[in-house]
């Protein structure tokens, strides 16, 4: 079996092609769509992704629990036809009823362009549903170099299929029918896979496991629901309330640097199945302890510098992406980028893996009654910096209340819990090595925005570098070559 450490390595490496080919995506599109345009298409996204996730029931997630325990190829075989048809028969099911509903429905949408694309999103709903709910067994079955190479392609596919309707058409008609094209390759593309190595079937229906599948999920899925609406709310109320141009700025200042939490996810995926493992081990909750404090110090070692460092010099670095229009989003964008402090603990992972699920749903009821009643208050007060406001407070405190849960399970000392020295340590040198970058804080008006920021990246990162070297969270240049070799 493929190592751990190559597991990550692929998983990253796929992860970040495909993050550094999707950026380009809203890049191109704010040059070529008016802001209102684009704040159109980005409402029509915004509904796709919470309806699938909704009817998504986190329903994928169950593979990392079960797919590892299975003992038999025909257990595995059994646990991923469960997964897959469940949720071919939830699309059928949705997409029968929307159809059908149609002359109701819009009736009550107040917005020409998502009539226009009604059916089109509809079966963009039902082809991400199908194949979302499995895109994880590249990862859980090991293959994380079919994996990385997934994650690039698709990701460039789908990009090039946007771009290409774009430049064609400039509609928002034809985004989503290049989208609903990309979704339906996924669907081929996975089921080909699952069929031809696990030989899945609709007939591979085993009552006792699916009941077993069903109660993990339970209360995982309603958290997901939960949680589905309380990550969008923000974005829900400010669409409602605001016009599409103001939706705009917001979106872009959402841009929260992706890349970081591809390395949360993409790390995160490849430990979970090793902790749900753990958690058959009688001493499996000291071990599970353990990786996930590395995991969370790994993460560290790049979010604080990086946090730190975009937070100083968020304005030019919007403009320059996004052009000046959206210099308005700089500020959402800090705001927003302060969430990943949160993230980078990985707070669910120890109670999935542990089967603790029914513990996340408190936490996201919790945001969801924050993202509505503190976000609805806020942005009527504050527009799309309301919007960010809320969302920040909503989000940290459902990871603050599954860390608590977490601490619980795990039975320990508030002191031994998390790795506050080091933490500690990596906090301040990221925020001292700000120092130099206000002694270039001038040039900004005098040179190319791109210049600036590359002049200030190297002199920041490059100290950065040097001393968590010095501190040994980096490996040195020999440690580096034997880590690159063993790669």
């Amino acid at each position: 079996m493929i190592s751990l450490k190559k597991q990550v390595i692929y998983n990253l490496i796929g992860r970040f092609s495909q993050l550094l080919i999707g950026v380009i995506t809203p890049v191109i599109l704010v040059r070529l769509f008016t802001q209102t345009d684009y704040g159109l298409l980005q409402e029509i996204l915004l509904i796709s992704s919470v309806v699938a996730t909704l009817l998504g029931f986190n329903i994928a997630h169950n593979l990392y629990y079960f797919f590892p325990i299975a003992k038999t190829f025909n257990e595995k075989s059994i646990v991923v036809s469960h997964t897959f048809f469940f949720m071919a028969y939830i699309s059928g099911l949705f997409f029968i009823i929307a159809i059908g509903a149609k002359p109701y429905i819009i009736q009550i949408i107040d917005n020409t362009t998502i009539k226009n694309v009604y059916e089109l999103l509809i079966m963009h709903i039902c082809f991400t549903l199908l194949y979302s709910s499995v895109s994880n067994i590249l990862i859980v079955d090991g293959n994380a170099k079919l994996a990385m190479y997934y994650y690039g392609l698709s990701r460039f596919v789908r990009t090039t299929l946007i771009i290409f309707s774009v430049v064609l058409f400039r509609t928002i008609d034809s985004v989503m029918v290049s989208l609903v094209l990309f979704a339906t390759l996924n669907v081929l593309f996975f089921y080909s896979y699952l069929y031809k190595k696990y030989h899945i079937s609709p007939s591979k229906f085993d009552l006792k496991i699916f009941k077993k599948q069903l109660t993990y999920i339970l209360p995982f899925g309603l958290s997901g629901m939960l949680g589905a609406i309380g990550n969008q709310a923000d974005k829900l109320i400010l669409a409602a309330l605001f016009s599409p141009t103001q939706f705009a700025i917001y979106r872009i200042g959402n841009f929260n640097l992706p890349f970081l939490s591809t390395i949360y996810v993409s790390v995160g995926n490849v430990i979970l199945p090793r902790l749900s493992e753990y958690s058959k081990q009688k001493d499996g909750i000291q071990k599970a302890l353990l990786l996930w404090k590395k995991y969370i110090i790994k993460n560290a070692t790049v979010t604080f510098p990086v946090l730190t460092y975009f937070i100083f010099i968020a304005e030019p670095f919007i403009v320059l992406l996004f052009g000046e229009p959206y210099r308005d989003s700089t500020n959402v964008f800090r705001i927003i980028l302060l969430s990943l402090v949160i993230q980078m603990f990985g707070y669910g992972y120890l109670l999935r893996a542990f089967d603790k699920t029914r513990y996340i749903v408190p936490a996201d009821s919790i945001k969801l009654f924050l993202s509505i009643c503190l976000g609805y208050i806020l942005i009527v007060q504050y527009g799309y910096i309301g919007a960010a406001i809320s969302y920040l407070i909503a989000y940290s405190s459902n990871g603050i209340i599954q860390l608590y849960f977490t601490r619980k399970l795990l039975k320990i000392s508030l002191d031994n819990f998390l790795p506050w020295k080091d933490l500690l340590k990596l906090l301040i040198v990221s925020v001292f090595s700000l120092v130099p970058l206000f002694l270039l804080k001038n040039w900004y008006y005098d040179i190319h925005v791109a210049i600036y920021l590359i002049i200030t990246s190297i002199a920041y990162f490059g100290l950065i570098f040097v001393i968590f070297i010095q501190l040994n969270y980096l490996p040195r240049i020999k440690g580096l070559k034997q880590f690159f070799k063993e790669i």
